[in-house]
């Protein structure tokens, strides 16, 4: 036993720094894959949205179809196969159609939440109103609660009320809705990965990063911003030599007549 013991501890040693070695190429692919998606979505959301659907549609259409496929006792599993190809199938092609709905719908959720957390942080006041403990530090959750507890009802009406007034403004304005929701989508991939590879390879950072939220919350919203100012001058440009080329088509018939 004695003599088994080091050959037992280094192989145990060696096990567990080729598995670590694993989660860092893990955790390293993971994150470079979120922060490459994230960019393509910052900069180019406007381009890539339907593709974007379809990309999420046929998944969640797989998974649904396997459901279906079980509800009505399919037995082969080539009939499964089937039922799932054709329900994603079919999904992906309800998302291309209705992309402007559903880029709506996902606005409408966007604002809601913020305005009603922002009217949850006014409640805040009323929450806290009396002495605390010394020393007492609440977390994000303790002060959602807070919120919650004092101001439910106002919140949800501010909800409701924001959503829809989104929704409605979002189908009239559906590329502006389409690069103001990929900007931010693609920010939160990025503040995402950033956030997974600091874990790994620069705790200090993410340690920093948790101690100045007002910071982190500020440049996270500094990139919403760039990306749609960024999609924004992009697609004023593209409607531009839009209609250049068609007055140049219109004018050319009558440049031949003349």
């Amino acid at each position: 036993m004695p003599t088994s013991m080091p050959t037992d501890i280094e192989s145990l040693s060696r096990s567990i720094e080729a598995f670590w070695s694993l989660a860092t190429w893990i955790i390293a692919s993971v994150g470079v894959g979120l922060a490459v998606v994230g960019a393509c979505l910052l900069l180019w959301g406007r381009v890539l949205h339907r593709a974007v659907l379809v990309v999420v549609a046929l998944p969640i259409g797989m998974a649904l179809g396997g459901v279906i496929a079980q509800r009505i006792d399919v037995a082969q599993w080539q009939w499964k196969l089937a039922t799932s190809l054709t329900v994603a199938i079919a999904l992906a092609v309800l998302a291309m159609v209705l992309a402007r709905v559903v880029w709506a719908v996902l606005a409408s959720m966007t604002v809601g939440a913020i305005a009603a957390a922002i009217v949850g942080l006014f409640m805040l006041g009323s929450a806290f109103a009396g002495p605390q403990p010394e020393g007492w530090s609440p977390t994000t959750q303790q002060y959602a609660q807070a919120a919650w507890d004092v101001g439910s009802q106002a919140m949800t009406h501010t909800f409701v009320g924001a959503a829809v007034g989104a929704f409605v403004l979002a189908l009239f304005l559906p590329r502006a809705t389409v690069i103001a929701v990929t900007s931010l989508l693609g920010a939160s991939l990025l503040h995402n990965a950033m956030g997974l590879l600091s874990i790994r390879f620069a705790p200090s950072a993410l340690e920093a990063a948790l101690a100045h939220q007002g910071i982190t919350t500020g440049a996270f919203f500094a990139v919403v911003m760039a990306g749609i100012l960024y999609q924004a001058a992009k697609e004023l440009r593209a409607k531009r030599v839009a209609a250049e080329a068609a007055e140049e088509a219109a004018n050319a018939p009558r440049a031949a007549k003349g």
